[in-house]
């Protein structure tokens, strides 16, 4: 299973960075019938890192800030 989540984790930074936004990955915790969800939403800046991480097979509620005026520096001056 944590393959999985680094294989998502991963996707989603590269999206990121390619597309110069934030990414925003929401997954839901616990079990329905044969499938298992394990959680670990997240809030990936258009830089590929982190801005926040959910706990894994844990309930968990995540909040932050999303500064859009950091994406238009981004667009003109990347690093």
């Amino acid at each position: 299973l944590y393959n999985v989540q680094f294989a998502w984790e991963m996707i989603n930074m590269a999206t990121a960075l390619s597309q110069t936004m934030y990414v925003i990955y929401n997954n839901r915790y616990g079990n329905e019938g044969n499938l298992t969800f394990w959680g670990g939403s997240h809030v990936i800046n258009c830089n590929g890192k982190f801005n926040v991480k959910g706990k894994v097979f844990e309930e968990d509620l995540i909040i932050t800030d999303i500064n859009l005026n950091y994406i238009q520096h981004m667009l003109y001056f990347p690093h």
